[in-house]
């Protein structure tokens, strides 16, 4: 099967059970499956192996049963990068990069130091370390699976 009729088969699916948005997320299922970049998902001339296919065919039917994309994939985006999600710890929202701005609108003192109690995943403190010149930044969790999380 090429990679366009398996996206045209999986968005359909998507699309019919309500998940959105159902033509990145099958798209962003069939990256992290193949490895493929935009280019050649665009051309879609790529065959898919049969150990593809059934890859696909499984995160396809985890999605539509409602499990987040982020989970199925390992990572979300936030404030411009890359971080590993997993259910032990929650996924970054949207609305927690305004948090991340209204901090560094604030008046800090040069070289601050920061306490992220219960990081999670680690998305606040490690975005504060790298947005914010010269702070000291402590993350800490009760959860080691979330502390594992936050290291990677």
């Amino acid at each position: 099967m090429l990679i366009s009729e398996w996206l045209q088969t999986a968005a359909s699916e998507l699309k019919f059970k309500g998940v959105e948005p159902y033509n990145l997320d099958s798209r962003l299922i069939l990256k992290h499956i193949t490895g493929l970049d935009d280019t050649a998902i665009i051309a879609g001339n790529y065959t898919l192996s049969e150990a593809e296919l059934t890859k696909l065919s499984l995160m396809l039917q985890k999605r539509l049963a409602g499990e987040p994309l982020a989970y199925l994939i390992g990572s979300a985006g936030f404030f411009g990068r890359k971080f590993s999600v997993k259910p032990s710890v929650l996924i970054p929202r949207a609305e927690t990069e305004g948090l991340i701005e209204n901090i560094i609108a604030l008046n800090l003192p040069p070289e601050p130091s920061i306490l992220d109690v219960g990081t999670g995943s680690g998305i606040i403190g490690i975005t504060l370390a790298l947005e914010i010149e010269k702070s000291e930044v402590t993350i800490s969790d009760f959860s080691p699976a979330a502390l594992k999380v936050a290291s990677h």
